[in-house]
């Protein structure tokens, strides 16, 4: 794909990849970052017969790992609220619903893990900004930073951003729409991955306005 894609272009490869396959095949999308390249790779297969035994799970993690992964997702989940609290009082009431998206959509996506159980997240960000020059007022931006190489579900990915699977962006690229590396740190794991060459992968939405005159209840 090209560094930059739109969800629109996403959705209509998911599509066209959905028409391509036959009733007997069941077909999976996913998007990744491979070395510097945004990628979009669809797998087809036959249907398991009924009696056929569920495959294997992958391992469980070992105490300790288990135990980082807990203490990650905490520490993020909370940082979620955090964000958010910092953005609603800068933003004021009028944001509120918004607020309330944006918040929802980062702790769906926060939870995504990898094939082998990888937590995919590296950074995230809920910002107030114009995404583009014709916008007229600003919007609350969701940004997230994950891991490389590691695929991510399209059918998924799209239902954790719920109303904010409009008009997005995915990339490889270190910036996008003025949100950048001062905005989504990488952490070390992620910093070592990028210098060898694994570029992570970048998304960025806003969160549609509540139709004039909604109440923020």
């Amino acid at each position: 794909m090209p560094s930059t894609a739109s969800f629109a272009d996403v959705s209509a490869m998911l599509q066209a990849a959905k028409a391509s396959a036959s009733s007997s095949l069941v077909q999976r999308s996913f998007l990744a970052t491979l070395g510097s390249a945004l990628v979009f790779s669809t797998s087809f297969a036959e249907e398991a017969p009924a009696a056929a035994a569920p495959p294997a799970p992958p391992p469980p993690p070992t105490r300790a790992q288990g135990k980082r992964k807990r203490e990650l997702c905490e520490d993020q989940e909370e940082g979620v609220s955090k964000a958010r609290r910092r953005l609603a009082a800068a933003s004021g009431p009028d944001s509120q619903q918004e607020l309330d998206v944006a918040q929802r959509v980062v702790e769906q996506v926060l939870r995504l893990r990898g094939p082998s159980g990888e937590v995919l997240v590296q950074s995230y960000a809920l910002l107030t900004k114009k995404l583009k020059p014709t916008d007229a007022s600003p919007s609350v931006v969701v940004a997230l930073r994950l891991s490389s190489g590691i695929p991510v579900p399209v059918g998924t990915l799209k239902r954790c951003m719920g109303a904010c699977w409009k008009d997005g962006l995915v990339s490889s690229e270190s910036s996008v729409n003025g949100v950048c590396d001062r905005d989504l740190p990488l952490t070390d794991e992620g910093a070592a991955s990028m210098a060898m060459g694994n570029l992570p992968m970048l998304i960025v939405t806003s969160v549609p306005k509540p139709p004039a005159g909604a109440s923020d209840a």
